[in-house]
């Protein structure tokens, strides 16, 4: 990607929450054009073959039915209601299935009860260190610190062969 195409992309990425009426609209805009822009310079093919968008959420905060995969996903292991999950927002891909959040088979919802969960999880345990951040501070975020939005750096996580 040249300095220009970043620009390009990075601008057209910033557009796109003008008008979303939540923050689910404004993730499935953010990954169409991802999926759909991210194209192979020489060959023209997509880049990517599937692109997701996941917010961190309290369990006891997601809808019923997302408390229940994420319980479903723990087995045994009783849930607690402050326990963080990864929650998609957004996706797009290659498969039909991978164009809709409720149509995905298992990645609605991610529980993460521990860091032992969470190192369980080999993809979600590398996207965690690749974003710089502590496991911990993804399981206990602190709510005194306060972020600027808009000065804050987002990442991307990318698996070549997922």
């Amino acid at each position: 990607m040249t300095l220009k195409e970043m620009t390009q992309c990075s601008a057209a990425l910033r557009r796109l929450g003008a008008g979303a009426q939540s923050m689910e609209a404004a993730a499935s805009r953010t990954v169409r054009l991802l999926y759909e822009g991210l194209v192979g310079g020489e060959t023209g093919e997509r880049a990517c073959v599937l692109v997701r968008c996941f917010k961190t959420h309290p369990l006891g905060e997601l809808d019923p039915a997302l408390q229940q995969v994420a319980g479903d996903a723990l087995g045994t292991e009783p849930p607690s209601p402050a326990m963080q999950c990864l929650t998609l927002l957004g996706t797009a891909g290659d498969l039909p299935e991978w164009n809709s959040r409720r149509a995905s088979a298992g990645h609605q919802v991610i529980p993460l009860p521990s860091a032992l969960g969470v190192a369980r999880i080999p993809m979600i345990a590398q996207l965690i260190k690749q974003l710089g951040l502590e496991v911990s501070s993804v399981l206990r975020p602190d709510p005194k610190v306060v972020v600027d939005l808009q000065q804050k750096s987002f990442n991307v996580f990318y698996v070549p062969a997922a």
